[in-house]
């Protein structure tokens, strides 16, 4: 477990995110029953994936508003699979002119399947990232992983990034 929190991916703001999002969700008025049960996680099963905006009227529209924070749910239409230009050879989603993103408020169906589906998995024993940060004021232990391969095996599915 890497101890550098300011490395992290997924970062600490996002577990912070995903706890305000299940105290909120648990806590409305007339709360549904899609997360009862659900728990805010220690740390995360994915990592972040990352997401090229070519078109630069979406990206000063992203920066302008500050509506898309980290931790943000969003939904992503018409984007492609491409690899960073670095030469890394990361994987990453591109986000170009025929491409919508939505941002999705806390209470979105999908952002409760996605948090339900997360706290299924752990409570299968799926393990998680070891790259991932952990909620602050809690800890777990959490495998070792010997070599890179290992750490990353398993994600092969965007709905696993979380």
């Amino acid at each position: 477990v890497n101890a550098d929190q300011s490395i992290a991916d997924p970062p600490e703001q996002v577990l912070i995110r995903i706890e305000k999002i299940l105290n909120a969700i648990s806590s409305a008025e007339h709360p549904d029953t899609t997360c009862v049960g659900v728990n805010a996680p220690l740390a995360l099963c994915g990592r972040v994936i990352n997401a090229i905006i070519w078109e630069e009227d979406m990206w000063n529209l992203i920066q302008r508003v500050g509506i898309i924070n980290i931790g943000s749910f969003i939904r992503l239409r018409n984007i492609n699979n491409a690899m960073l230009p670095s030469g890394t050879r990361v994987n990453c989603l591109s986000v170009h002119a025929k491409s919508s993103l939505t941002p999705l408020p806390h209470d979105a169906y999908e952002v409760k399947l996605l948090l339900k589906g997360h706290d299924t998995r752990l409570k299968r024993g799926v393990p998680t990232n070891p790259t991932s940060a952990i909620l602050p004021g809690k800890s777990a232990p959490r495998p070792q992983f010997t070599t890179r391969e290992a750490a990353i095996s398993g994600f092969s599915m965007l709905d696993e990034c979380l």
